[in-house]
């Protein structure tokens, strides 16, 4: 879709103010697809700046995901986590220190169920509070 608002300027002002935060939150689940995905690559272009905003390859691993989407110095520091079986779930995934510097935000927190991407919910609170009570102050 081309100049969806080309016949009404207060509205298209309101739109092209909006969208880099639009390509952003786009970018970002795409983002949690990818890790929830890594078999699959992903493109996305910006047609407008002719820019490439995402891209993955096909991996065999959510850490190669990782790395490829954030570096290799960030997925370094993780560590995966014992993987836990039982009748009802299968727990695995990854973790970093909690004194790792690199993520004192929650901008590289990633959680999902059933390949589902939790957004914010009760266990991001309770991770960042047992998180916060590891972290060495720095007063």
């Amino acid at each position: 879709v081309r100049d969806l608002f080309y016949n009404f300027p207060a509205r298209r002002s309101i739109v092209v103010s909006t969208v880099p935060l639009a390509v952003e939150k786009t970018k970002r689940a795409l983002e949690a697809v990818a890790l929830s995905y890594p078999a699959i690559g992903i493109s996305v272009f910006n047609l407008r700046t002719d820019t490439r905003v995402l891209h993955t390859s096909k991996h065999d691993s959510v850490l190669a995901t990782f790395s490829e989407l954030f570096g290799g110095a960030k997925a370094g520091v993780l560590r995966p986590l014992p993987e836990h079986h039982n009748t009802k779930y299968h727990f695995s995934g990854y973790v970093h220190s909690p004194t790792a510097e690199l993520y004192s935000t929650t901008d590289f927190q990633f959680f999902y169920v059933n390949n589902r991407s939790l957004t914010s919910c009760e266990f991001h609170r309770l991770l960042n509070k047992i998180y916060k009570a590891f972290q060495p102050q720095t007063r």
